[in-house]
């Protein structure tokens, strides 16, 4: 508990400790909830759905090597400014509050490697512009709307969301891979 990083506390009167790693929401529902509902809308509520909260198995994952599984959420590399102001107490910034952040990322295939937001972005445009409908990797049609997870309470242009919002989810990917 003595290094910072793996657990983060938060200054409340229960002293509750939470990981800075998070596992893929996207992951976490059946890949229908992030597919297109044939309207070339990318987001279902997962409670209107038979199956929507069924986490799928490992061997559902379509690109292992471009999907992420988990990744550090509240542990912002690079960071200029330590507590996060939009949220309460200090909360740090998360991973897409910044085109600068590199948090270490766990792929569905197990490998382990720093994934930038750049290549995030990079991806996100690449497969936009290759994609007729121009949708990208992340869904803009959930709850969160075209701002994406809390992209507004970041500290500078890094608009993604993606290992949260994936399109298709576990049948999608977060990134193309390096350029």
């Amino acid at each position: 508990m003595e290094i910072p990083g793996e657990f983060i506390a938060y200054p409340t009167e229960c002293n509750t400790f939470s990981t800075s790693y998070c596992m893929s929401a996207a992951g976490l529902f059946s890949p229908v909830v992030f597919s297109d509902n044939g309207d070339g809308v990318y987001w279902r509520a997962p409670w209107k759905l038979p199956s929507g909260y069924k986490v799928p198995s490992f061997s559902q994952v379509k690109y292992p090597t471009l999907k992420t599984h988990m990744l550090e959420h509240q542990w912002l590399q690079n960071a200029k400014i330590p507590c996060n102001s939009a949220f309460f107490g200090c909360e740090p910034y998360y991973f897409n509050h910044s085109f600068q952040s590199t948090p270490v990322t766990l792929f569905y295939d197990g490998s382990v490697r720093l994934m930038s937001v750049l290549e995030a972005l990079s991806s996100d445009r690449r497969a936009a512009r290759q994609d007729a409908e121009a949708v990208g990797l992340w869904s803009r049609d959930t709850p969160f709307g075209e701002d994406g997870y809390l992209m507004a309470d970041g500290y500078d242009f890094a608009e993604t969301s993606y290992h949260v919002l994936t399109i298709d989810g576990v049948r999608g990917r977060d990134t193309i891979g390096r350029e």
